[in-house]
């Protein structure tokens, strides 16, 4: 945990009054603690909530899904602009089930007129680069294999970087890049499912 995240989760900690915070006279900090943390207190403070898909008639189905809360943002560039505003969203139906929703100037979802293949790349905090493959019409959906390791990845709660391309040989491809920053709570939103 670095010392950002480890900040980050005192004021929270503190803001949910799960602790005290006494600085000593020698200037050393001592935590106090006042009890568990309710499991509503969790999912209200995740990064990630719990949904479920709609059905064509605009009906809620029991089919249940992850997705974080804002918008990751980024920039993409295509044959008409470049480095335009991104914003992206990940969802997640289980661990080998990965989706990526991308809108173009932040408003309009990403649309293949055909369901073509995307080459995805992904750069976790430690440099460590994987990649896989994703097809993408209106959603990019990870293959099985790539879909685990995001997965993993993102149950660290640190910022992963996302590299994605169009697969194109007539036009200029499409590119996409967005991270997540640091979040917290997709393990345990992840459980709900």
């Amino acid at each position: 945990m670095t010392q950002n995240q480890t900040m980050n989760l005192i004021l929270r900690l503190m803001s949910m009054g799960a602790v005290s915070l006494l600085i000593s006279s020698c200037g050393l900090l001592l935590f106090l603690g006042q009890g568990e943390i309710s499991e509503e207190q969790k999912t209200r403070d995740s990064d990630w909530e719990v949904k479920n898909f709609i059905d064509k008639f605009g009906d809620q189905t029991n089919q249940r899904y992850l997705i974080n809360k804002v918008r990751f943002t980024g920039r993409f560039s295509n044959s008409a602009t470049t480095g335009s505003r991104l914003d992206a969203q990940i969802g997640v139906k289980s661990s080998h089930e990965v989706m990526i929703y991308l809108y173009e100037y932040g408003i309009f979802e990403m649309l293949s007129l055909s369901a073509d293949t995307y080459h995805v790349k992904i750069k976790t905090p430690d440099n460590q680069e994987l990649q896989g493959v994703a097809v993408c019409q209106k959603t990019c959906l990870l293959s099985e294999k790539f879909s685990l390791a995001v997965h993993k990845q993102l149950i660290t709660g640190a910022n992963i970087k996302f590299y994605i391309e169009e697969e194109s040989q007539y036009t200029a491809s499409s590119t996409y890049r967005f991270s997540t920053g640091e979040h917290e709570g997709y393990s345990h939103t992840f459980d709900q499912l």
